[in-house]
């Protein structure tokens, strides 16, 4: 009997996030092919390596904050690309199913492999997984002075919100 209740409340009222799930897979993007995979923690030092090339002066990632990601498989989804077994690309997304969310925290593509069109592979892939779950928005952060990301992101399908350096992609 108890065992019934419980499973009756867990269904309507869950008590834990289940695991987010991603499987690997072979995109190729500008004739090129590449491997698209959630992280691992063998990647933790490429990962933070790119950070600094990509965001430079910013406050950077530490290993510490990359290693409790890569292992966060319920409310995030941290996704890299490799090409011939470099890591060329990687995002970092918070779920937030109770927002009916996903937030886009960080986003790097290694300078030799930009403007291929890594990055907006890896952002479709985040909105296609977004409506996979069943969530309602992707959000991420733009500054305003960044015309690239703002570009990126408007390709991608990504609105503007009023007053705000966020953009949002809504499914439908």
């Amino acid at each position: 009997m108890l065992k019934e209740l419980k499973n009756l409340l867990d269904e309507f009222i869950p008590t834990h996030k289940q695991e987010v799930d991603f499987d690997n897979q072979n995109v190729e993007v500008s004739k090129y092919k590449y491997l698209l995979t959630r992280a691992i923690v063998p990647d933790v030092p490429e990962l933070v390596s790119l950070d600094k090339i990509t965001y430079g002066d910013l406050p950077p990632l530490t290993k510490e904050v990359v290693e409790r990601e890569v292992q966060n498989h319920k409310d995030a989804l941290f996704l890299v690309v490799r090409h011939e077994d470099q890591l060329v690309a990687a995002i970092i997304c918070r779920i937030l199913t109770d927002r009916q969310e996903v937030i886009i925290d960080w986003l790097g593509v290694a300078k030799e492999f930009r403007h291929r069109g890594i990055a907006k592979k890896m952002v479709e892939t985040v909105v296609a997984k977004a409506e996979n779950l069943g969530l309602r928005y992707v959000k991420v952060l733009v500054d305003a002075d960044d015309a690239y990301s703002q570009n990126l992101f408007t390709v991608a399908g990504f609105n503007h919100r009023t007053n705000s350096d966020d953009m949002i992609y809504t499914i439908a």
